[in-house]
C-alpha cells in the first residue's frame, strides 16, 4: 500500500510539474532547467519556457540529428532561472537551440541582445547523447533584461557576503 501511495504522489508530482501551457494541453509549460535534467522525458514533447539570451552559435550534427548548418541557425541562451552571475552558471550555457532559416523571424533572431528575455515554444526533436535538441518555433521577448554590470554587481555582492 505505501509503493501505491508513493507512486502515486510521484506521478502527480511529475505531472505538475509539466502542466499543459494555457489554452493549448499540446504545449507543456516548463523550465529548461527541467527540460535538460531529464530531456528524455520531453522528446517528441512541445515545451514552452524562458530563457536569457546568450549568442548565436555554429552548432550543429547533421549525422545524427535533423540539425544542420543550412537549415538551421543555432543560438545559445541560460535558463531563466539560472543565477548566471555565478562563474559554474554563467559557464554552463544551454547550446542546442535550433531556429529554422525559413522562419520568417529569423533576422529578428539575429537582432537579440545577450542576457535579453525569450519566451521559446518549440519541439524536443532529439536527445542525441543525453542533451535535449529543441527546435524553437515562436519566441518572443519578455520584460526583465539584465546587463553586464547588474551581473557583476551580484557576484560583487554575493562574494562579499561569503567573506562576511
Amino acid at each position: 500500500m505505501r509503493n501505491l501511495a508513493t507512486a502515486v504522489l510521484g506521478a502527480v508530482g511529475v505531472l505538475s510539474a509539466v502542466a499543459p501551457a494555457g489554452d493549448d494541453p499540446k504545449i507543456v509549460a516548463t523550465t529548461l532547467s527541467a527540460i535538460r535534467q531529464t530531456p528524455e522525458s520531453y522528446k517528441g514533447v512541445w515545451v514552452t519556457f524562458t530563457v536569457q539570451f546568450a549568442a548565436i552559435g555554429r552548432l550543429q550534427n547533421p549525422f545524427f540529428t535533423e540539425f544542420v548548418a543550412s537549415e538551421f541557425a543555432n543560438f545559445h541562451a541560460w535558463a531563466d532561472e539560472q543565477p548566471i552571475w555565478r562563474k559554474v552558471d554563467y559557464d554552463d550555457l544551454f547550446g542546442t537551440l535550433f531556429l529554422s532559416k525559413e522562419h520568417p523571424e529569423l533576422d529578428a533572431l539575429f537582432h537579440i541582445d545577450p542576457y535579453e528575455r525569450l519566451q521559446l515554444t518549440g519541439w524536443v526533436r532529439s536527445t542525441f547523447q543525453g542533451q535535449p535538441w529543441i527546435e524553437v518555433k515562436t519566441f518572443a521577448r519578455v520584460d526583465g533584461k539584465v546587463n553586464t554590470a547588474t551581473l557583476a554587481h551580484l557576484y560583487r555582492g554575493e562574494e562579499h557576503m561569503k567573506r562576511r
